[in-house]
């Protein structure tokens, strides 16, 4: 009779794929927190980095995507309270939008891609956003990131951030608010509102 092992490892060649096809994905989220495409791959970099030095501590390989990309995202946030200054110039990222296998954001809510109009319409959109999340300061931007964007809860991301989870609320609170005041007459134009 064989016995599996209760408590199995996962391989190199397991992480390896892992972050290949993840990569892209991890580097988009970190460029999203950075906003610094030289930052964000050094998030990535450290992260998976991290993540193998302490590869014995996970024994799910069904967990290890989830892990190593929580494992990056701290990178992020670490580096970006580190290097508040070193990115002054725009850079971007060949496309910061877009997103999906699970990161969400490829088509958003108010699109409909059934004709070109609506394309434009889209892509419009999310330039909308994303300039709206560039006028956010750091930590207000952060902190929407983790809860809205990224499904953190409260607990987690103050744990994240190092502050009480009374200030990750008002810092979440005072993001939207911000992000309403910006969009609203974008979204909602003097002439359809009453």
């Amino acid at each position: 009779m064989h016995i599996s092992d209760p408590n199995p490892k996962i391989s190199n060649a397991v992480f390896v794929q892992t972050v290949k096809q993840n990569y892209s994905l991890y580097l988009k989220k970190c460029y999203a927190y950075v906003k610094c495409s030289s930052l964000a791959e050094d998030a990535v970099q450290e992260g998976i980095l991290a993540a193998h030095l302490n590869l014995e501590s996970i024994n799910d390989p069904k967990a290890l995507p989830a892990w190593l990309y929580r494992i990056i995202i701290r990178k992020a946030i670490d580096l970006l309270h580190k290097n508040k200054k070193m990115c002054l110039f725009n850079d971007t990222l060949e496309d910061p939008t877009s997103y999906d296998k699970y990161g969400f954001l490829d088509t958003p809510v108010w699109a409909d891609l059934s004709n070109p109009e609506q394309e434009i319409l889209n892509n419009e959109g999310l330039q909308q956003v994303e300039k709206a999340m560039t006028l956010l300061d750091d930590s207000h931007r952060v902190a929407i990131l983790l809860k809205d964007f990224e499904g953190f809860s409260i607990r987690e991301i103050s744990e994240m951030l190092n502050i009480t989870q009374s200030n990750t609320k008002i810092r979440i609170h005072r993001a939207r608010i911000r992000l309403k005041a910006e969009l609203n007459d974008y979204f909602f134009p003097a002439n359809i509102r009453k």
